[in-house]
This record gives C-alpha cells, structure tokens and sequence, in this order.
C-alpha cells in the first residue's frame, strides 16, 4: 500500500515492499492525487524507498517519467531512506547521478 502525506510544502510518498509492473499504477496515482488536489502548494515530492525491497525496469522508467513531469510543473523530487542494495543498484546503472537521490538526514534537513 502506497500513501502519502503533506508537510509544509513537502509531500511525502510512501512506498511500500516493491517498485515493479504492478505497483505503478497505485503510485501514479497517489503522485497524479498530490500533484493535482495540492496545486501550488508543494514544490517538493519526496519518494520514501525505506520499505522497498525490489524494483523492476518498470518501476525505474515510471521514476524516470516522474522527473521529466515534475521538472516540467517545477516540483522539486528527492528519492530518500535507499537500503545497500538499491545504492548499489542505481549507481550501477548510473542513475545516482540522474535523480536526487539523499539520505534521511539531508531529507530532514529540507524539509524542517
């Protein structure tokens, strides 16, 4: 289960066990929910990968897909809470340099 939260202009994310193919409709729409009934009210959207244990190429193209659609309404999106094995995964695959990617105490550090 997937649900969110707001904190002054942050709105959180919570992800659950795994990022792939079945999952992403639920997230695209707790992000297209935030997005929409928020308007101008965030401009930070902070994706929390404490719980996730897997993620497929489908979970990695949506958060791609997200970026490109928050940069265009000038949302700020921070990833955060990342275990060992998924570090090594998106530096793997160069994707620590593509996306925000912070630990919790950076993420604290915005938000308060």
């Amino acid at each position: 289960m997937i649900y969110s939260e707001l904190y002054n202009r942050t709105a959180i994310i919570h992800l659950n066990k795994k990022l792939t193919i079945d999952i992403i409709s639920e997230l695209k729409s707790a992000v297209t929910d935030v997005i929409e009934s928020t308007r101008e009210d965030v401009d930070l959207i902070a994706l929390n990968f404490e719980s996730i244990e897997s993620i497929d190429s489908c979970g990695i193209s949506y958060l791609v897909d997200l970026l490109k659609n928050t940069r265009g309404k000038d949302i700020r999106l921070v990833f955060y809470n990342f275990s060992g094995s998924l570090k090594k995964l998106f530096n793997a695959g160069g994707l620590d340099s593509f996306f925000n990617i912070v630990s919790s105490e950076s993420f604290a550090e915005m938000i308060y």
